[in-house]
């Protein structure tokens, strides 16, 4: 019965004042834990070799939204050494919910392939939406999940072909309020 009247009592508290640093500009870092591929015209897609290697950079303010740097590699599987690069700047806008912070936004910024046949594609665009959400675990400690949507293609150059190397991924890290 006490157990059952100090949990309420915490719970009420917490929603009374939720654990955020209002006025904080938070610094985070992430990292990508799994990448899957769109599937092209044809209806065939590559297959992610593990998880992607890379890093995401945030930083935001609670007004004015936040930016993140993301640069990261997913290795082809069944393709030898071959490799997507990806790098993106996004901006996005967090929501204070009283025990998460939603966060949606979008991003732009290239997709190059690495490996034997990198010479036979152009440098691609990618273009990405994004949904980030923040856990606070202290008042200035957030863990951070994020969902990606990434939409890219690399031209063939002699021909009018294009490679697919759009997909999903989602990240997961944390960020440290000051």
């Amino acid at each position: 019965m006490r157990l059952t009247i100090w949990s309420f009592l915490v719970l009420l508290l917490c929603s009374v004042t939720p654990l955020r640093a209002a006025d904080d500009l938070f610094i985070g870092v992430q990292t990508p834990m799994d990448f899957s591929f769109s599937p092209a015209d044809d209806g065939n897609s590559f297959q992610a070799d593990g998880a992607p290697t890379g890093l995401l950079l945030s930083a935001s303010l609670p007004v004015l939204g936040g930016v993140s740097f993301e640069t990261y590699e997913v290795k082809l599987k069944n393709q030898g050494e071959h490799k997507f690069s990806y790098l993106l700047v996004d901006y996005f806008y967090t929501f204070p919910l009283p025990f998460v912070n939603l966060s949606m936004g979008a991003g732009a910024g290239t997709v190059n392939l690495k490996g034997d046949y990198a010479g036979q594609y152009d440098r691609g665009t990618a273009l990405q939406f994004l949904a980030r959400l923040g856990i606070p675990i202290t008042v200035g400690f957030n863990l951070d999940f994020s969902y990606h949507v990434v939409q890219a293609e690399l031209k063939y150059l002699s021909g009018s072909e294009y490679l697919e190397a759009g997909g999903t991924m989602w990240a997961l890290g944390a960020s440290i309020g000051f």
